[in-house]
């Protein structure tokens, strides 16, 4: 039986989402969605602020 050994740069890299989903865990929130989209709507603001570049 032969033994396929790689070294520490050939080994496979993990998505970014995996290791983010390791380290931070999956989003836990007791609302609904619809409960979520009304909070995040109800906390932005309107500026009057006239912008000019």
């Amino acid at each position: 039986m032969n033994e396929i050994i790689l070294s520490f740069e050939q080994q496979p890299k993990p998505h970014p989402l995996d290791t983010f989903m390791e380290r931070l865990g999956p989003w836990e929130d007791e609302r609904t969605a619809e409960e979520i989209v009304k909070d995040i709507y109800d906390s932005r603001t309107i500026s009057n602020n006239d912008i000019s570049l």
